[in-house]
């Protein structure tokens, strides 16, 4: 009785895993930037995160900005709270698309509605 207790816990545990939790693994390359609708005019070239399975991310902005830190899902939500700046508060997006080799981010950048969106490189 008891070991069929415990593998109904471990399967109710694993069913219930965030989907996006594999699929978010690895590097991704910003290919499009929108700011309410219009796509913004910035290198995104130089933009990309990545994300490994100790719930750790890197991001490359613009301008040399950079990230490091941890993250965690839940649901379509991904938090980030980068730890090379010991003041930053955590931020939240939205996932609003995660395939295996694409996905895109719904944020407010000062009230206005930005989209990044990427595409897996491994």
């Amino acid at each position: 009785m008891r070991f069929l207790i415990v593998s109904i816990t471990i399967f109710l545990c694993i069913s219930c895993e965030n989907p996006n939790t594999q699929a978010i693994l690895g590097s991704w390359q910003c290919t499009e930037i929108l700011e309410e609708g219009t796509p913004l005019d910035l290198d995104v070239s130089v933009i990309n995160f990545s994300f490994n399975d100790a719930n750790q991310y890197t991001y490359q902005g613009t301008l040399t900005y950079k990230e490091s830190g941890a993250y965690r899902l839940v649901g379509n939500k991904l938090y980030t709270k980068d730890t090379i700046d010991t003041n930053a508060l955590e931020k939240l997006v939205k996932i609003t698309l995660l395939t295996a080799d694409s996905m895109s981010f719904k944020m407010n950048d000062a009230g206005k509605e930005r989209i990044l969106k990427l595409a897996k490189t491994k």
